[in-house]
């Protein structure tokens, strides 16, 4: 039987797909398992999720390692159970005070731990995407050639997202409808965030608007850190 083309695909045909790649659960290339070990098998996942994160973390961040004690219980926590059961992390604080530093050191953290799939007893590594509040409110203007909802959709679904300086820049209509519906996808489908920011705690509102501001209470667990800026201090 040939293969038929996507143009001639029923409804039932997409439906199959869509839980073949379920079942799947972002399991990565397992042709090789049968001729490895599982030992052998974590470290190739580890070295490809590290070899990943080197490729895709900004330069300065690339070393980034875990040091606030906050922050390594979130990602101790993290690594166990589902990502459905556990709360985002928001780490806030003065500029320079370390915030994306420990941002991106628990990203690679989590994304380079291997998860099972309790459907199929294969480990996997987690998806993840990462970039700046910028970045994101960029993301959502009209673009030539661009599919704008179909990179929404897709940046809203992924398994864990970091976005970095969150309510920075220039708070346009557009933007804040847009954070609106990306937190509050994220909440109500249990899909966990690491932000990082230096809006205080009474700043959200006035900011991001008040139904984002409480869906983000709700999800988030806050860390604040303390101190001068590093930066200045040549401490990166």
């Amino acid at each position: 039987m040939g293969i038929k083309p996507r143009s001639q695909l029923t409804d039932a045909d997409r439906r199959r797909m869509e839980r073949l790649q379920r079942l799947a659960g972002d399991v990565i290339d397992k042709r090789h398992l049968k001729d490895m070990s599982p030992e052998a098998e974590r470290k190739r996942l580890v070295a490809e999720a590290s070899a990943k994160c080197d490729e895709r973390f900004p330069l300065m961040v690339r070393d980034a390692s875990l040091s606030d004690p906050a922050v390594c219980d979130w990602v101790d926590r993290f690594k166990s159970g589902t990502i459905h059961d556990h709360q985002s992390l928001m780490i806030s604080g003065a500029v320079g005070a370390g915030k994306t530093w420990q941002a991106y050191a628990a990203l690679r953290n989590v994304a380079t731990s291997p998860r099972v799939n309790p459907r199929t007893g294969f480990e996997y590594l987690l998806k993840w995407r990462s970039m700046t509040f910028s970045q994101f409110a960029a993301s959502i203007r009209p673009q030539h050639g661009a599919d704008l909802r179909t990179e929404f959709d897709a940046l809203i679904r992924v398994p864990l997202l970091m976005i970095d300086d969150f309510g920075s820049g220039k708070i346009t209509e557009a933007v804040e409808d847009a954070t609106y519906m990306l937190v509050d996808y994220r909440l109500m489908h249990k899909l966990p965030c690491i932000f990082t920011t230096n809006l205080g705690a009474r700043d959200f509102k006035d900011v991001v608007g008040d139904r984002t501001t409480s869906r983000l209470r709700h999800m988030c667990e806050r860390v604040v850190m303390k101190g001068h800026d590093r930066r200045e201090a040549g401490v990166y």
